[in-house]
């Protein structure tokens, strides 16, 4: 209902305009033949083993990992790749529009990790997404598309069935992993992470299509 008066709050702060759902912001891509994957039916459950880049929607800011692994954004050409791996039940079937994230990097050091989250404490503390070597510590997505969403957007649920037991992360209180929240970015200590949020607070993105294939070690 604000967003008449967006170009006020562009005014007073510029940065507004990377803001999610800017509907002036360019459609760039690094790639200028990758192509937006989630327009048209069906089209959230059938990115199972596509290598895709995840961008926010409203700028050119890509899913990006640093050097100690974090998830950042990224506006370069070198914007991480991710492999959309299809969840599986335990009978063998695909749990819908559900994946678990697979690194495509070609510098080596991060290719074939996944994207997890840290456990949460009880102050809320954590939850941020970043790359794990094994794949028994992948955290499933489940891609969202609701009202809320703009065209070829979706917002991304972590989706543990049960969490796995985790290690302590501030003294006796071992957290837990935040099933049930969105990715949204959260700032901590001076730096911007991709954390966890409620329905109402999550990010928007977008998935693109990278036609060139990174071969994993």
């Amino acid at each position: 209902g604000l967003k008449e008066f967006r170009w006020a709050f562009e005014r007073l702060y510029p940065e507004a305009k990377h803001w999610n759902g800017n509907p002036n912001a360019a459609d760039t891509d690094p790639d200028p033949n990758a192509k937006l994957m989630l327009e048209g039916p069906s089209a959230i459950n059938n990115l199972g083993r596509k290598e895709l880049r995840v961008r926010w929607h409203g700028s050119d800011n890509f899913m990006g990992l640093d050097k100690d692994g974090w998830v950042v954004q990224d506006s370069s050409a070198a914007a991480l790749q991710i492999l959309m791996r299809p969840l599986m039940d335990n009978k063998g079937e695909r749990v819908p529009d559900t994946y678990t994230l697979q690194v495509r990097s070609r510098d080596g050091k991060w290719d074939g990790c996944w994207l997890s989250c840290t456990p949460v404490n009880h102050l809320r503390f954590g939850g941020w997404l970043r790359a794990y070597q094994a794949e028994k510590d992948a955290c499933p997505f489940k891609l969202i598309q609701d009202s809320a969403c703009h065209l070829g957007t979706c917002k991304m649920l972590s989706a543990y069935a049960t969490p796995p037991q985790q290690t302590p992360l501030l003294g006796k209180d071992p957290g837990h992993i935040p099933a049930g929240f969105y990715l949204v970015q959260q700032r901590h200590a001076g730096r911007v992470y991709v954390g966890q949020a409620p329905d109402a607070e999550a990010d928007f993105f977008e998935f693109l299509e990278v036609p060139t294939a990174v071969a994993l070690k």
